[in-house]
């Protein structure tokens, strides 16, 4: 199959909600003991849906966008998410850095003062974080090393995990990858990308659709048994919201044109809504002493959240996405933002 990867409207939904959670439980978090905080406290598992749907819209990106993805086509591939992904989280950094250093500027500053060191950002370019003695400087960018990791595993190994002729191979992976999570050898986090591959294989018509169910049951009763029920449930769900996604799409047909933009700009919201209704909340804070108070300086800070997101993503996301598609001319059908 070639040409351009076929959009899914229920992927795009999930993408926006997950974005929206994720950033509604940062903004409420720091509201200790109070409703408010309550009202967001479930948002961080906006990251498993993510995991998730990575996990199907890498392969399924594979399959729609080359005649026959082949390892030789692994430098484009990868070039081409780099261009993707990149320009916007180093812009990011910046971000981040920068409202660091002038935050601590403002008087009445009562975080800690910025100390940043140039191995720290280093490692933050190539997501090497984790293997530092360094934290991340969000809290969110951990998240984007299980992406850089799953994408290097995908360029390698989908040839011989995608077919229905591979089902072998497939069933082999997941059963190695099940064994390593129920062991305590890898995370349970690993299983969700499993989800999402399984869900592209079902879609793709190389599994039947009893054979996905019993593939996504098998990873979420594992993931339960490591005590990640709340992950397992939303991955689950997740799952079978794109896999049954012409029912889902009917359901919210109404809301679709919000939806749909929320999942464009989710990528940039991810990015910056910690740095910008951050501080948001964090100057709002000081200026109210009850929940209803807590409610307004939430929300503020996610209508601030969503406006920076949507001028980040006009001027540097949707300027990335134009370079990612012109670079890095391939032998096969070029891709679309996926």
């Amino acid at each position: 199959m070639t040409g351009q990867p076929m959009r899914i409207p229920a992927v795009e939904y999930l993408r926006g909600l997950a974005s929206l959670a994720v950033a509604w439980f940062h903004m409420t978090n720091g509201f200790n003991g109070s409703w408010v905080a309550w009202l967001g406290s479930g948002g961080w598992l906006g990251v498993e849906a993510f995991f998730v749907i990575s996990g199907f819209v890498i392969p399924f990106a594979l399959w729609t966008s080359y005649s026959a993805y082949r390892f030789a086509d692994l430098p484009h591939f990868l070039g081409r998410r780099v261009l993707r992904i990149e320009p916007p989280y180093i812009i990011s950094i910046l971000i981040v850095l920068v409202l660091g250093f002038v935050s601590s500027l403002v008087p009445g500053f009562q975080g800690q003062q910025p100390d940043f060191h140039l191995g720290q950002i280093a490692a933050h370019l190539f997501y090497l974080v984790p293997f530092t003695d360094y934290e991340w400087l969000q809290p969110v960018y951990w998240t984007l090393a299980y992406e850089f990791a799953f994408y290097i595993t995908m360029a390698i190994f989908f040839p011989n995990l995608s077919g229905a002729n591979r089902i072998v191979h497939f069933l082999s992976a997941v059963g190695f990858i099940v064994i390593l999570v129920g062991f305590g050898y890898a995370s349970e986090l690993v299983l969700l990308f499993v989800m999402g591959f399984v869900v592209f294989r079902g879609l793709a018509k190389q599994d039947n659709k009893v054979t996905s169910l019993m593939v996504l049951a098998s990873c979420a009763l594992v993931m339960i048994l490591r005590d990640a029920t709340a992950q397992a449930l939303v991955g689950f769900g997740t799952a079978l919201v794109i896999l049954f996604h012409t029912k889902i799409v009917r359901l919210f047909r109404y809301a679709e044109p919000i939806l749909l933009w929320f999942g464009r700009i989710s990528y940039s919201l991810y990015l910056i809504h910690v740095p910008i209704g951050g501080r948001v909340v964090n100057l709002g804070k000081r200026f109210v002493a009850d929940d209803f108070g807590y409610m307004v300086v939430a929300l503020a800070g996610l209508g601030a959240s969503i406006a920076a997101a949507f001028v980040f993503y006009k001027m540097v996301e949707v300027p990335a996405i134009k370079l990612a598609q012109k670079l890095l001319p391939s032998r096969h059908s070029e891709a679309q933002k996926s």
